[in-house]
């Protein structure tokens, strides 16, 4: 399930693609969380209201860089439609941050 998380050229089973979800996840929440709490620090600022933003903002350009880094990877550029399917991605994560966004990525590593 959580076999070669790093290897994005991979073809993942279901059951990987799973286990790769739940590993980024938790990846951009920590990447959002050190860097809103790093900005808090620095500016003297506490709101929830910040996080959201820069969670917001995290999600969407790690979830657009791995679906075309995964694309890239496994020379798929060509196909329209999974290029679709990666620019819904950024949709997505803007909508639902990297819960909704991350979903478009884990497919992409199946094909």
């Amino acid at each position: 399930m959580f076999k070669e998380l790093g290897n994005l050229a991979l073809k993942r089973t279901t059951q990987q693609a799973v286990g790769f979800y739940i590993v980024y996840l938790i990846g951009i929440a920590l990447v959002a969380m050190v860097i809103a709490g790093g900005y808090a620090v620095v500016t003297g600022s506490d709101s929830y209201n910040l996080g959201v933003q820069i969670g917001s903002i995290v999600a969407i350009v790690a979830c657009l860089g791995l679906s075309f880094q995964i694309l890239k990877l496994k020379k798929l550029t060509g196909n329209t439609k999974l290029l679709m399917v990666a620019i819904g991605s950024a949709i997505l994560a803007y909508l639902g941050g990297g819960l909704l966004g991350l979903i478009a990525v884990a497919y992409l590593t199946t094909r």
